[in-house]
């Protein structure tokens, strides 16, 4: 079951660039900002090859990236 990861943007950061970004340091799944969260992309990760923690802490380093935390909700299911 995949592990979901939500990812702040920095103002101005272009989603699509910070999408790929996330697709390419392995989220499976990447979900643009909607209205109630515009500045937020919702990823999912397979934690069986990254662990949720690391693959948030590797996000934050991507550029245009100001915040990356497991979604404890949903992790905890």
């Amino acid at each position: 079951m995949p592990t979901r990861v939500l990812v702040t943007l920095q103002p101005d950061a272009d989603p699509g660039e910070v999408a790929a970004a996330l697709t390419a340091l392995g989220a499976l799944e990447v979900q643009p900002p909607r209205p109630e969260l515009p500045d937020v992309l919702v990823t999912d990760i397979d934690e069986e090859q990254h662990p949720a923690q690391a693959w948030a802490t590797s996000a934050t380093q991507v550029p245009g990236v100001a915040r990356a935390e497991v979604d404890q909700l949903r992790w905890s299911m």
